[in-house]
């Protein structure tokens, strides 16, 4: 009879301790996952912000004189009949 109480005995910590041993692996698994959706949440809301200042810009580049400013800044283009100056920049002067 005390040898079926120790042999139940022996089963059933070796059964708590592969639980065990499986829900603490689980439990560090778990944490890890729930860092890694606080990481990729915090990337989502950085990216819909990033998002909104495009469409923004979108927004202002439908404006035809924001087009053509752009087109003479960055491009140097002139509308027709146009006529250019560029001021040189002065020479330095040996002090």
């Amino acid at each position: 009879m005390r040898l079926k109480v120790n042999l139940f005995v022996i089963i059933f910590l070796l059964v708590v301790g592969i639980l065990a041993t499986g829900y603490v692996k689980n439990f560090a698994k778990i944490r890890q996952l729930r860092e890694e959706i606080q990481w990729i949440q915090e990337e989502i809301r950085v990216m819909a912000l990033r998002n909104n200042v495009l469409l923004e810009e979108i927004a202002l580049l439908d404006e035809d004189e924001i087009i053509e400013e752009i087109a003479r800044r960055e491009l140097g283009l002139v509308m027709p009949g146009e006529t250019v100056y560029r001021l040189a920049d002065p020479l330095p002067t040996s002090e």
